[in-house]
């Protein structure tokens, strides 16, 4: 696993290969969107900034969610 953390000492970016992120660390919203949208793919790094939430699965499929853990773009 690769943590990357801020100024603050906060984590800002978890990458996990050949494993899955913790899912202590996932919000639940975004958790419960990937389950729900993607149910066979598992959160292999999340990113958190200022005002978004990068999300990357398995499968190679990007997700961007805003500030209040909505869903703005998918890359795929």
């Amino acid at each position: 696993a690769k943590i990357e953390f801020d100024g603050n000492g906060e984590w800002s970016d978890v990458e996990c290969r050949g494993g899955a992120v913790p899912a202590a660390i996932v919000p639940a919203k975004i958790a419960d969107y990937v389950a729900k949208h993607h149910a066979s793919s598992t959160i292999v790094e999340i990113s958190k900034g200022r005002y978004e939430w990068d999300v990357k699965l398995n499968n190679g499929i990007e997700l961007e969610f805003n500030s209040d853990y909505r869903l703005v773009d998918v890359d795929d």
